[in-house]
């Protein structure tokens, strides 16, 4: 049932993110299968009372408590699927959803330019301060946009990327986007040396995200930035600081959240034209230079 409810909603979002809910009801088989090994398990496992002791469980295994709220809407997605099915809804229980606690919305903290750009200058490899590059001044994706990127979509004449559909996580990123390319990062693409095939490489061969993980881990660490910036999502940090420095400096709220490929709000999806409307050269050239920052601050120490 669950392979079956994977299949026909899959079309529907991301591959990645049909992998992932696959992965999550899985796990709650897996739970199911120690709970009573020696039992075949049905549809009559899916029970208010079975959730709340999942629920336990996830907990204990030591869960952020917006982890054990996305495991349990998936698992209430499918338990919703299969009761509306035509084959096995007059065999499921009716759905009921277990009620949790509010997660409370955390501050959100973010590095600032400086504080990329000294994670950038603790890169102990040539492949991996590429890789902050790109994000610190594209504020895409880590593993499945700025690792999957190829030359055929950098536009170095025309100062513009290509971000395919294929790239796309949400649906609004699935359309696709051309944005043009912050000058820091044009200057750098162009002494790249040979464009051809993916943008990052190591050594002729595609980037391990494990091992540029904790590359970038260890570089926040060498950096001495603040752990609260970084922490848990190394990578998702540049993302952050990228919108975050387009904020403070003056670009308008529905550009940012273009450039990083968000949904805009109202019906802007639908009827704007983003390469009419929205200002977006003027965005990207709000980026400094890297190691800008710290110039500046050198400059006002010796001034002072």
């Amino acid at each position: 049932m669950i392979a079956q409810h994977i299949e026909e909603v899959a079309p529907t979002m991301a591959p990645r993110t049909a992998y992932q809910k696959g992965v999550m009801l899985n796990r709650y088989m897996a739970w199911l299968a120690i709970q009573s090994p020696r039992r075949r398990h049905t549809v009559d496992d899916l029970s208010l009372t079975n959730l709340r002791r999942y629920h336990g469980h996830l907990v204990a295994e030591g869960l952020k408590p917006s982890s054990c709220t996305s495991y349990l809407d998936k698992l209430h997605q499918f338990w919703k699927w299969a009761a509306e099915h035509d084959d096995y809804g007059p065999l499921t229980p009716p759905p009921r959803r277990l009620k949790l606690a509010p997660v409370p919305a955390k501050l959100v903290r973010a590095p600032n330019w400086a504080q990329m750009d000294e994670a950038i200058a603790a890169s102990s490899a040539e492949w991996h301060r590429r890789l902050l590059v790109l994000l610190r001044c594209t504020g895409l994706r880590c593993n499945h946009q700025a690792m999957a990127l190829r030359w055929d979509w950098v536009d170095l004449e025309a100062q513009r990327l290509t971000i395919p559909s294929e790239l796309g996580k949400s649906v609004q990123e699935s359309r696709g986007r051309v944005v043009p390319l912050a000058p820091p990062l044009a200057a750098e693409l162009a002494s790249w040396g040979l464009r051809d095939g993916l943008v990052l490489q190591r050594k002729g061969k595609p980037l391990n995200y494990n091992n540029a993980l904790l590359a970038t881990k260890r570089a926040w660490v060498k950096a001495k930035a603040p752990e609260d910036v970084w922490r848990r999502r190394p990578h998702h940090a540049f993302r952050k600081g990228f919108e975050t420095g387009l904020l403070a400096a003056g670009a308008r709220f529905e550009v940012a959240e273009y450039l990083v490929g968000h949904s805009l709000p109202g019906m802007l999806d639908v009827y704007m034209d983003p390469a009419l409307a929205l200002a977006l050269d003027a965005a990207v050239d709000l980026v400094p230079e890297i190691g800008a920052s710290k110039v500046a601050r050198l400059e006002r120490k010796v001034e002072g």
